[in-house]
């Protein structure tokens, strides 16, 4: 097949192309301001008046098995350079995503030539650079990404494929000069090493390259080597090292039950998530053929969890497909070699975070990388097609599909409330989009006569989450601060929002301390009997850790102190948050401010010291000042 167009010029105009329709979705600043991780990060967002914070921040994520210092490095460099702009961060992860492309156009174009040899009988079969471009725009354009670039922590996923992708890139060029006879190049080996570093250190999932790198070996470069040696070290080294992973993996599971823990937190279990996933993978194999922006979310919690094999039933047909493509792999390994690739590329992309890890069910971002594999699959198989010409326009019809879908949903998440309340309509059995679009409206409604109109709208959609699923604390207490001061919520909601704080698996004290600080600031009208029985109900839940409890109490002190007028009480909660947890800063602050809400002078400034000597990060240092200036003015104030 021979195109009017050279391939270079090809993949400029796609990756023009991809950055015109992400310049959509840049300016509608950040879609969800409270992850902890990045806008609720303290050392993170005070980079830019104090680059000394710079290497805090960089160890300052909370999740995952590391701490994934390459990608707090790349959110605080956008800190110190341009503060919390949203459109700087978004833009960022663009120009990852462009570079991510222009990698898999490279690594397409060696991946498509190995499994598709491009001649025979010494005459071209086809242009390898025009599929490998192909595939490039299929996966560039791809409207599945539009969540994975645009939700700026996704850069986590991004830079772990972009690093996976240039090590992917050096592990070719060892090969083919080992293939073609040649010394292996000591540049690229040491970038092997390197870059998939830098990807585990983006994010976990930089530990599944020796797994894409046995799919090359296995389906395009099938252990080849001109020295016998190579090709035997090759063999007995991938096998001796799977072995060795299975191992390691099975013992530190046998040896580490704490390790599903996690599933204590979560409403499945272990069983449950195994026999969903396979029914989750058919979904991604779906939505990257099928993208109907109906199906797409940030939240996918309407999908429903497999309880049995036959409950519900396409889970065991779900399961048997995937049998069934391994199989697939397998039998047409050698006849349709760009087959099993796709299928294995897919499959083990999956292997971390859909197997017994006790993550979230399903999130769109974990077909970025998997996704490659089946593009590049796609045109290897096209590319000794005998019908390639057709194949090539319907690739092109499919690719225009792609981008305008791209675009449009780059419209949708250009603007929060816009795509908080689509997907609110289009997902009305997700409980977090129908919680969404409740807080959103109570959020951002706030002329009186305005917000008692929107009122009833808001609280149908908090209750349609509390429907579907009665263990989230998020919708409940939205609820129960809809409620204006002179209105004290009902009992109903009150009790409820107790169960929940009793009952919930995984307790995020969060919602419940906003609770209490409106109360105690008599934003929200709860008697102190009622929050008495919230406070117990939530310290009773084991799910929660000791600063978590300090955190309640040391917020319930003040509540004692401004609503129910019981100082003695104030400080005994607000002591014991201190002992539960005597090196953290802010309660010591707490106690400091307790301390001098009660004109105790000297007290408080014992506690300002303890809360000095304990902010080894400077975290509260402004407040500690604030406060400590108060004080002063008060002494100098004093007959």
């Amino acid at each position: 097949m021979q195109l009017p167009i050279k391939a270079p010029a090809l993949v400029f105009a796609l990756l023009l192309l991809t950055l015109a329709v992400y310049l959509k979705g840049l300016f509608g600043g950040f879609i969800f301001d409270d992850f902890p991780n990045l806008v609720d990060n303290d050392l993170l967002r005070r980079v830019h008046e104090e680059p000394q914070r710079l290497w805090a921040s960089v160890a300052s994520f909370q999740g995952g098995l590391i701490s994934r210092q390459v990608s707090m490095l790349s959110f605080a460099v956008n800190v110190w350079l341009s503060d919390m702009n949203p459109v700087a961060f978004k833009l960022t992860n663009v120009l990852i995503h462009l570079l991510c492309g222009l990698l898999v156009y490279r690594l397409a174009l060696r991946v498509i030539a190995a499994l598709a040899p491009p001649t025979r009988h010494g005459m071209p079969l086809f242009n390898v650079e025009l599929w490998a471009a192909l595939a490039a725009g299929l996966w560039l354009l791809h409207p599945l990404h539009i969540s994975s670039v645009l939700y700026v922590v996704q850069r986590m996923t991004l830079l772990a494929s972009l690093f996976g992708l240039l090590s992917l890139l050096c592990y070719c060029e060892v090969r083919l000069r080992q293939i073609n006879g040649g010394p292996a190049p000591w540049k690229a080996c040491i970038g092997v090493v390197v870059f998939a570093v830098l990807s585990v250190f983006s994010k976990e999932n930089g530990a599944l390259l020796p797994l894409f790198a046995l799919t090359l070996e296995l389906f395009a470069f099938r252990f080849a080597a001109q020295k016998p040696l190579v090709s035997s070290l090759l063999r007995w080294g991938y096998g001796l090292g799977l072995a060795i992973a299975v191992f390691g993996i099975s013992a530190y599971l046998a040896f580490t039950p704490s390790f599903f823990n996690g599933y204590e937190h979560r409403d499945f279990t272990l069983a449950e998530r195994l026999m969903t996933q396979p029914r989750v993978l058919w979904h991604y194999l779906l939505w990257t053929v099928l993208p109907n922006p109906a199906w797409l979310s940030l939240y996918h919690d309407d999908i429903a969890t497999s309880h049995a094999l036959l409950a519900p039933v396409s889970t065991l047909f779900a399961l048997l497909g995937l049998l069934a493509l391994v199989a697939v792999a397998w039998v047409f390994r050698r006849r349709q070699p760009a087959l099993g690739f796709a299928i294995t590329w897919f499959l083990l992309g999956h292997t971390m975070e859909s197997t017994f890890i006790p993550l979230e069910m399903v999130f769109e971002h974990r077909q970025y990388f998997p996704m490659i594999g089946i593009w590049i699959g796609f045109a290897a198989w096209a590319a000794v097609s005998t019908r390639q010409t057709p194949v090539a326009v319907a690739a092109s019809v499919l690719m225009l599909g792609f981008c305008l879908t791209a675009g449009y949903r780059a419209w949708v998440w250009n603007d929060p409330a816009r795509l908080i309340m689509t997907t609110a309509q289009q997902h009305p059995n997700s409980s977090r989009s129908q919680y969404d679009a409740g807080r959103f409206l109570l959020d951002n409604t706030t002329a009186l006569a305005a917000r008692q109109a929107i009122l009833p709208e808001a609280r149908r959609y908090l209750e349609r989450a509390m429907q579907l699923n009665g263990k989230d604390i998020n919708p409940i207490t939205a609820m129960v601060l809809s409620y204006p001061p002179t209105a004290p919520p009902p009992d109903v909601w009150l009790e409820q929002l107790r169960l929940c704080l009793q009952n919930a698996p995984k307790l995020s004290p969060a919602p419940f301390l906003l609770v209490v600080r409106s109360a105690a600031n008599l934003q929200v009208n709860i008697p102190p009997e009622k929050m008495a029985a919230l406070v117990q109900a939530s310290l009773s839940n084991t799910s929660m850790e000791l600063v978590q409890h300090g955190l309640v109490l040391s917020n319930y002190g003040y509540y004692l102190l401004k609503v129910a007028n019981d100082p003695v009480e104030a400080v005994s909660a607000t002591m014991s948050a201190i002992s539960l947890e005597p090196r953290r800063a802010l309660f010591h602050l707490n106690a400091a401010y307790l301390s001098y809400e009660l004109a105790d002078f000297s007290t408080a400034r014992l506690h300002l010291r303890n809360a000095t000597v304990t902010d080894g990060d400077g975290s509260y240092r402004d407040q500690i000042t604030a406060l400590q200036e108060k004080m002063d003015a008060a002494a100098r104030a004093a007959p």
